[in-house]
C-alpha cells in the first residue's frame, strides 16, 4: 500500500463501546423486508429502433435508491427504459426514457436526479441527466460525442460536477467491460472489438476518473486513481465504485478490493480504509468472487462508508478513525443497491426483488474488539478466519488485529508455505503431457494433478496454445486451488499485512518462499512488498496553530489526520479556525494585483522564484486564466510566454487553488466538531466574503451542522 495511505488515528472508545468489547459482535438483522413488483428480465425486447435478443445472458439490470430512499430506480425488464418502484409498497411508478443498451446508473445523493451512461458502442456512449420525480430528461451532457465507457460514477451533492470512471485502467490498458455493479450473476460482459460496428471509432481516452461539469457537459479534469490490489484484474465484476459524501468534500472509492477515501478538491487519497475479503469458493472448485463490490453509499452524516458485495454482505467502515464496523449480513444474493438516511441511523439495501431495512444504531454499532483476549480465544478466532459466516470472519480479523504481537505465531502454526515440487519430476511431467503417446500423456496428467497448483505455473510457461492438454490442466489446477483452506490462508496473509509488525513481515517472507507461481506464494510476496514500502506517518504538531498549518499540506492523508486531530480539541480548534477563516485569502477570491506580480515573476532571474510563481498561479487555476491569456500576448519575455503556455494547457479547477483547499479543510473540521460555536464560526466566516465559492461553502457547512 502507498506509504502514508492508511489513516492513523487513535480511537477514543466511549464507555459503552468498551463494555461491548467483552462479547462477540451481535449480528445485525433487518428490521423489515419488502418485495418489489420486479418482473424477470425479458429474453427479447424491442423499442422503435431495434429488437434485442438476450437468450441465456444473466440479469445485468442496474438499480439504485433515489436520494430519499423512498424509490428504487432501475432498468425495466427489457433494459430499454428506466422504471421506478415504491420502496415501501413495491409497486411500479412507471417507465420513462429510451435506451438501446444497459449502462451505468448514478443517483444524486440529495436530489431526485439520476444520471445514465449507456453502453452503446455503435452510436457513442450517451450520458444523460434525468429527473426521477418528473420522469423526464433534464439534459444530454455529452451532445452525442462521448466514446468512454463508464463503469462507475458519483454526482457531487452541489449538482455542479459528476465523477465518471471509464473502463480503462490507470495504465491505459483495456479490459472487458465489468458487469453492472449489481448484476445478479457475475458473468462478465465482453466489449465488442473496436470497429466491430463499422468504421473506426476515436481512440479510447486515457484511463482514470473524468470530472464533468453537469451544466455544460465540459470535461473539467481527469484524476489519476490508485491501482487495485494486484490479484484483482480491472475487468473483475464490481471492481470499481464511487460514492460522494453528502458534504461533497470526499468520495468513497472501490478499486478492485481496496476501499479508499479520496479528497474531492484534489482527487488525492485521504485514507485506505481496508480490503474486501475473499469469499469462500464454491463446492465445484471455482475461484471465489473476492466478495466483489457491487454497490456503495455514504451515510448522511458522513461518518460511515457502506459497501455492498457480491457475497450478500454489506461491509462498513467508520471514516474518521478507519475502523471496520460489524457487517450487515443475510442477503440471499448479491447486494444490488445501498442507501443510508440523512441522519446516518438507518439504511436500505436491495437484493433480488427485495428491499431490506436496517437499524444502524443497533448494539453492533458500539462493538469493539477486546484489548486483552485470552490465548485460547485468539487461537479459536485464528481457526475461524476462513469462516463463511461474515460476522464470525469479521470478529476473527478485528480481534486478532487488536493483538498484533500474537498474530504471527498464530498464523505460522496454521498456514505453511506451499511445498515446491521436485524440479526434475515436474519438468518431465510437463514434457510428457505434450507427448504424442496417449498413455504417456495420461500418466503425466495424473502426476501433475497430484502435485496440484504448484504444477500450474510450469505448465503455463511451456504450454500456451489454447485447447491443448497442458493449458486445460493448468486452468483446472488454478480453479481447484481455491479451497476453503486457501481462502483462510489468503485472509491470514491480509491480516499479517494489516498488522505489519517486523515479526509479521517475517511470516510473510516465509510464505513468499513457497512454490513459485502458486496463489499463496504470490499473494504473500505482494503483501510483503507493500509492507516493506510502508512508512510510518510523520508525527503531527501538538499545538492547534501547527495543526492549522498542516491543513494546507499537499499530502491529503496527512492533512486529514491533522483535521481529525483538531476536531478532537473542539474548543481550541473552534476559536482558532474562526480567526483563521476570517483572514483566509480564499475569502476574498482572486487578487488581480497579486496575479499580475506572479506573472511578472515567471521571468525572474532566480529559478526558485520562477518556480514558486508558477506553482502559485497553478493554485489559482481557471480563475487566473483570463489574466494569463492576456499576458501571453503582451509579454516580451520568452520565459514568461513558455511558462504561461504550460499553465494554460490544463488550468486547474478553481476549487483546487491552494488557499481554497486550505479553507475547505478548515470548514470540514468545524463540521466534524458540530457544536453551536462551530456553526457560529462557519456563519461568521461566510458573512462579507467576496468569494462566491467561499460564501456558499461556509453556508452549506453551517446548514449541515444545523441539521
Amino acid at each position: 500500500m502507498p506509504p502514508t495511505s492508511r489513516l492513523v488515528v487513535v480511537a477514543l472508545l466511549a464507555p459503552a463501546a468498551a463494555a461491548a468489547a467483552d462479547r462477540p459482535p451481535p449480528a445485525v438483522k433487518p428490521t423489515a423486508e419488502r418485495r418489489l413488483e420486479l418482473p424477470d428480465v425479458q429474453k427479447v425486447s424491442e423499442n422503435e429502433f431495434s429488437v434485442r435478443i438476450r437468450l441465456n445472458l444473466p440479469d445485468t439490470r442496474r438499480f439504485v435508491f433515489a436520494h430519499d430512499g423512498a424509490r428504487v430506480v432501475g432498468h425495466d425488464p427489457g433494459m430499454r427504459r428506466l422504471e421506478t418502484w415504491d420502496a415501501t409498497t413495491g409497486k411500479s411508478g412507471g417507465r420513462f426514457g429510451k435506451f438501446d443498451n444497459e449502462g451505468l446508473l448514478v443517483p444524486h445523493p440529495i436530489r431526485p436526479l439520476v444520471l445514465t451512461a449507456e453502453w452503446n458502442l455503435s452510436d457513442g456512449v450517451p450520458v444523460t441527466l434525468w429527473d426521477v420525480g418528473k420522469q423526464a430528461a433534464v439534459r444530454d451532457l455529452d451532445e452525442g460525442v462521448n466514446t468512454a465507457v463508464f463503469v462507475a460514477g458519483a454526482l457531487c451533492p452541489d449538482g455542479r460536477t459528476v465523477w465518471l470512471w471509464d473502463r480503462y485502467g490507470p495504465d491505459g490498458l483495456s479490459g472487458p467491460i465489468a458487469p453492472p455493479a449489481n448484476a445478479v450473476q457475475l458473468t462478465p460482459l465482453v466489449a465488442p472489438p473496436v470497429g466491430a460496428f463499422g468504421g473506426d471509432p476515436p481512440a479510447p481516452p486515457p484511463g482514470g476518473i473524468k470530472v464533468w461539469n453537469v451544466e455544460t457537459g465540459e470535461e473539467v479534469r481527469t484524476l489519476p486513481i490508485p491501482a487495485p490490489l494486484p490479484d484483482v484484474p480491472y475487468g473483475e465484476a464490481g471492481g470499481r465504485l464511487l460514492a460522494f459524501a453528502p458534504s461533497g468534500r470526499w468520495v468513497a472509492a472501490v478499486t478492485g478490493r481496496r476501499v479508499l477515501v479520496l479528497e474531492a478538491a484534489t482527487g488525492k487519497m485521504r485514507a485506505d480504509l481496508g480490503v474486501l475479503p475473499r469469499s469462500v469458493g464454491s463446492a465445484d472448485g471455482r475461484p471465489p468472487p473476492s466478495a466483489g463490490a457491487t454497490a456503495a453509499a455514504v451515510s448522511g452524516d458522513g461518518r460511515q462508508v457502506l459497501i455492498g458485495c457480491a457475497d450478500g454482505v454489506v461491509r462498513r467502515w467508520a471514516v474518521r478513525d478507519g475502523r471496520e464496523l460489524p457487517p450487515l449480513a443475510g442477503h440471499r444474493g448479491p447486494v444490488r443497491a445501498v442507501w443510508c438516511s440523512a441522519d446516518g441511523r438507518a439504511a436500505k439495501t436491495m437484493v433480488g426483488d427485495r428491499v431490506l431495512e436496517w437499524d444502524l444504531t443497533a448494539p453492533a454499532a458500539d462493538w469493539a474488539p477486546p484489548a486483552d483476549a485470552p490465548a485460547a480465544d485468539l487461537a479459536a478466532l485464528a481457526d475461524r478466519l476462513g469462516s463463511n459466516d461474515p460476522v464470525a470472519a469479521y470478529e476473527a480479523a478485528a480481534t486478532l488485529a487488536a493483538h498484533p504481537a500474537k498474530v504471527p505465531d498464530l498464523i505460522r502454526a496454521r498456514v505453511a508455505p506451499v511445498r515446491p515440487a521436485d524440479p526434475a519430476e515436474l519438468a518431465a511431467l510437463v514434457r510428457d503431457v505434450a507427448s504424442p503417446d496417449y498413455n504417456t500423456r495420461r500418466r503425466a496428467a495424473g502426476g501433475l494433478r497430484q502435485i496440484g497448483e504448484a504444477a500450474a505455473a510450469a505448465l503455463e510457461g511451456h504450454h500456451v496454445t489454447p485447447g491443448t492438454p497442458g493449458t486445460r490442466i493448468a486452468a483446472e489446477l488454478r480453479q481447484k486451488a481455491w479451497t476453503p483452506e486457501l481462502v483462510r490462508a489468503v485472509r491470514a496473509v491480509e491480516l499479517l499485512e494489516r498488522v505489519g509488525t517486523p515479526e509479521a513481515r517475517k511470516v510473510l517472507a516465509e510464505l513468499a518462499g513457497g512454490a513459485p507461481g502458486t496463489t499463496l506464494t504470490r499473494v504473500a510476496a505482494e503483501a510483503a512488498a507493500r509492507v516493506a514500502a510502508r512508512k510510518p506517518p510523520a508525527a503531527l504538531p501538538d499545538d492547534p496553530a501547527g495543526l492549522w498549518a498542516e491543513l494546507a499540506s499537499a499530502d491529503a492523508a496527512r492533512a486529514y489526520r491533522a483535521a481529525v486531530t483538531l476536531a478532537a480539541r473542539p474548543a481550541a480548534a473552534t476559536a482558532l479556525l474562526r480567526d483563521k477563516l476570517a483572514a483566509c485569502p480564499a475569502r476574498d477570491g482572486l487578487d488581480p494585483a497579486r496575479v499580475g506580480k506572479l506573472i511578472a515573476a515567471l521571468g525572474a532571474d532566480d529559478f526558485a522564484e520562477r518556480e514558486a510563481a508558477g506553482m502559485a498561479l497553478a493554485g489559482y487555476g481557471k480563475a487566473a486564466e483570463p489574466a494569463m491569456r492576456a499576458a501571453v500576448g503582451k509579454s516580451d519575455s520568452p520565459e514568461v510566454r513558455d511558462r504561461l503556455a504550460v499553465l494554460l494547457k490544463n488550468p486547474a479547477d478553481p476549487l483546487v487553488a491552494a488557499d481554497a483547499v486550505h479553507a475547505g479543510r478548515a470548514m470540514e473540521v468545524l463540521e466534524m466538531i458540530g457544536t453551536p460555536d462551530a456553526r457560529a464560526a462557519l456563519e461568521a466566516a461566510g458573512k462579507g466574503a467576496k468569494s462566491e465559492w467561499f460564501r456558499d461553502a461556509a453556508a452549506a457547512a453551517a446548514a449541515r451542522v444545523r441539521k
